[in-house]
C-alpha cells in the first residue's frame, strides 16, 4: 500500500493507548513498521527542539508550526538524527534513519540528563527492554506534558479511510425535479427565477415578523391605552408596518 506521494504506507504495529492516570501504564504513541536504515521523514514542518540520545536511545523531536502555545510535538525515535536542535524542516523532509532497536540501560548506568535535557527530552519508555518485537518506529504526539494520538496529525486518504462522503438519508424523499431545491441539490446553476422566489420567500418572512411584532404590541397598547385615544390603535400600527416592508 502507498501514501498519496507515492511512498509506501507504512503499518501500525500498536496504536495509541492512552493510560488511565499519567503514572499509569499505556502507550503513548503508535510504533510503526520500518527495517533499520530506513529514511524517517517529518509529518509536518516545523523546528527541531532536540536531536540526540535520552537513556542511550536516539531521538528527534520537533516543534510543529503554528500550533499554538505550547505548540504541538512530534516524536521519532529509535531514529539517528540527520539534523540539529534548531534545524528548520518542512513536511516530508528527512531526519533521521531508523536506527535498530537495542535494550535500554537501567537508569542507575545512564548519565544523568543535563537541566537543558531533562527540559527538552521526549518521553522515554522506563522498562529495560525492546520496544518492539520487530523492528518499528515509535512516533509520539505532545502539547506540553500531555500525550496525544499521532494519527490526528494524518489525513484520512493517508489512514486508508478514504475521502469523506455524504451518505443517502433512507426514507426522506427528494425535492421533485426541476425546483430550485432540486437543482441546489445536484449543483445545477440558479436562473433568474430561482431569485424572484428568493425574494417572494424574504418578503413573507418579514410580513410574517411584522405580524408577531403588531400583535405584541396591540396587546400592550390595549392594556396601556388610556381614554383621550393618544395611542394608535394595534391594527394602525400593524397597517403601517406593512406599509414600510411593501415600499422597500
Amino acid at each position: 500500500m502507498e501514501a498519496p506521494d507515492g511512498r509506501p504506507r507504512p503499518a501500525v504495529r500498536r496504536g495509541w493507548e492512552p493510560p488511565p492516570a499519567p503514572w499509569a501504564a499505556g502507550h503513548r504513541g503508535v510504533d510503526l513498521a520500518a527495517a533499520p536504515g530506513e529514511p524517517v521523514r517529518a509529518v509536518a514542518a516545523g523546528t527541531v527542539s532536540f536531536a540526540g540520545k535520552v537513556a542511550g536511545t536516539e531521538v528527534v523531536a520537533i516543534e510543529l508550526n503554528a500550533t499554538g502555545k505550547p505548540p504541538l510535538r512530534t516524536t521519532y525515535q529509535p531514529v539517528h538524527p540527520t539534523v540539529h536542535k534548531g534545524d528548520h524542516v518542512t513536511a516530508g523532509q528527512q531526519v533521521g534513519t531508523l536506527a535498530p532497536d537495542t535494550p535500554r540501560k537501567p537508569a542507575s548506568e545512564s548519565k544523568p540528563d543535563t537541566p537543558d535535557q531533562r527540559k527538552d527530552r521526549p518521553h522515554q519508555h522506563k522498562a529495560v527492554r525492546r520496544h518492539c518485537p520487530a523492528a518499528c518506529l515509535h512516533w509520539g504526539l505532545l502539547r506540553g506534558r500531555r500525550y496525544l494520538d499521532p494519527l490526528t496529525l494524518l489525513p484520512p486518504a493517508l489512514l486508508g479511510y478514504g475521502p469523506s462522503r455524504l451518505l443517502p438519508v433512507h426514507g426522506i424523499p427528494l425535492p421533485p425535479e426541476g425546483g430550485p431545491a432540486h437543482r441546489t441539490l445536484i449543483g445545477a446553476p440558479r436562473t433568474a427565477g430561482d431569485g424572484q422566489t428568493s425574494h417572494t420567500v424574504l418578503t413573507t418572512a418579514l410580513l410574517i415578523c411584522a405580524a408577531g411584532w403588531a400583535h405584541h404590541r396591540l396587546r400592550r397598547s390595549t392594556r396601556s391605552r388610556d381614554n383621550t385615544g393618544r395611542h394608535r390603535t394595534g391594527v394602525a400600527r400593524l397597517r403601517a408596518a406593512i406599509t414600510l416592508i411593501r415600499k422597500a
